[in-house]
Order: C-alpha cells, then structure tokens, then sequence
C-alpha cells in the first residue's frame, strides 16, 4: 500500500503557526473522516517564479527554520527536494518530478481558497488536476464560496467527500476554516519594527534573532 503524503508547498519566508495550524486541521480532518494520511511533508520552494526575490532569505535559511518547527513532530516532515531541481521552478514541474521520484507515496497538493480562486490561472493546472488530488483550505470564506471558483464551475465532477478514495481523478476536498489566518509578510513586517512576532514558534524566532534575517 502507498504511503499518504499531504503535501503543503511555499516559500516558508518564514515557516510560522498558521501553515502548523491549517496542515494540522487537514491531516486530523481528513483521518477523522476516515481518508487515511500517513504524513505531512512541507515543500520549501527554491523561488517561487511568481514572487520577488527582495526580502526573500536565502533556500538554506528557509530549511533551517522549516526542519527546527518541525522536530518532534513524527507527522510532520521537510523535503528539500525542490533543491535537487533546475529552474524555472512551476508547480506542475517541481510536482511531476515528486511522483516520479517517490512511486510508493500517494501525494495530496494542499492549497488554501485563494489559490483555488484563481487555479485555473497557473501553468499546466489542468495537468496538476489530474495528477494529484487537492485538498483545499478555506482562507476568510466557505465551502459555498470556493464551489464558486472557475475550477469546480468547469469539473463539477471533482469535488468530493473528505472520505471519498484517493483514486478519483479529478479530486478536490474542500475544508473551511474559522481559525484567523496570519501570513509571512505580517511576520516580516513586525521584525522589521523590532516586535515579536506572536506568529513564531520559539526555535524559529531564535534562529532568525541570531542569523539577523528580515531586518
């Protein structure tokens, strides 16, 4: 049997609780309903194409802090995979060339509601449709408002139930969330101004103190 990958991709600039906070709600909402994950591995993107390089701390800093957040933690592991890569670095060739390197994990692509919103945008997202089921994350909307996106208007036919089989292809899941949402540019910000973030678990914010990161 295939191990079961829920995989959360980013740039982790920095990793802080909320990407713990929606990865954890996924992984227990989807077990509890009876979808079995096995795992939750983050992505560290080298750089995303569709974000700047300004203020972006270096790959190496950004695996750092994303292997101290999740030590002990058995469920939660780092890939650095995206490194071993050449650009250009797009969702559809980083991904392709995951499940061609792991053909014993069974991957699930988690993006949050506003990426769904605007899916049917990205490079070869039709392709990524059919390769990887995608677990959603509600972000300030619900399930009645991420039904609404392009992608679903176009494949109805790949929503599904959290309990449904992995093996449906196309496969969309839909979790709301109520839980406020902080984002990286907030945590940059506020070091910048010389707070604390509350964002931060306490050995990422040691390690960006003593590296002198978003300064």
């Amino acid at each position: 049997m295939k191990k079961t990958v829920l995989l959360l991709g980013g740039s982790f600039n920095p990793i802080h609780l909320s990407h713990i906070q929606i990865l954890e709600k996924a992984y227990a909402s989807l077990n509890a309903s009876g979808a079995q994950v096995d795992e939750a591995w983050l992505l560290p993107a080298m750089q995303n194409p569709d974000k700047p390089t300004c203020g972006m701390a270096s790959f190496s800093h950004r695996l750092n802090m994303c292997e101290l957040q999740c030590r002990n933690q058995p469920w939660l592991k780092v890939c650095n995979f995206e490194s071993t890569l050449q650009p250009p670095y797009h969702s559809f060739a980083v991904l392709s060339q995951l499940v061609k390197a792991y053909p014993s994990h069974q991957f699930i692509w988690m993006m949050g509601s506003d990426n769904l919103m605007s899916f049917n945008a990205w490079d070869y997202w039709e392709d990524i449709l059919f390769m990887l089921p995608i677990v959603v994350m509600g972000r300030d909307c619900n399930a009645t408002h991420m039904k609404k996106s392009q992608t679903l208007k176009m494949y109805p036919q790949a929503l599904q139930h959290l309990s449904s089989s992995w093996d449906h292809s196309p496969n969309i899941r839909l979790i709301e969330n109520d839980q406020s949402m902080g984002s990286a540019t907030q945590v940059r910000h506020a070091i910048q101004q010389g707070q604390i973030p509350d964002l931060l678990s306490q050995p990422v914010l040691n390690y960006i103190q003593q590296n002198q990161l978003y300064r």
